[in-house]
């Protein structure tokens, strides 16, 4: 039992090649992959969140947009958004 718990653990510990994320995902992919709504992604894409494409063939570009997401990109173009539209 120890031993099959063991080699569990070792498989969860180190992602493999095919659990590496793919370099796009489709809006509702993505929203799901991070828990966001799909028009929450659509939005965020407006605001500047690496993607390619538009409407239904629109690919998000997984690793970019994920570290636009921690640097708080969202946040930052709303702010930008606002000083442009108030000058």
């Amino acid at each position: 039992m120890r031993s099959e718990l063991d080699a569990i653990l070792l498989e969860l510990e180190a992602p493999t090649a095919s659990q590496a994320l793919p370099r796009y995902l489709s809006v509702p992919k993505f929203a799901e992959l991070r828990g966001f709504n799909e028009r929450t992604i659509r939005e965020y894409c407006e605001l500047g969140m690496p993607h390619v494409g538009s409407g239904k063939a629109r690919r998000i570009l997984v690793a970019e947009a994920i570290a636009w997401l921690e640097a708080d990109g969202p946040k930052t173009a709303r702010m930008a958004r606002k000083r442009g539209n108030a000058a």
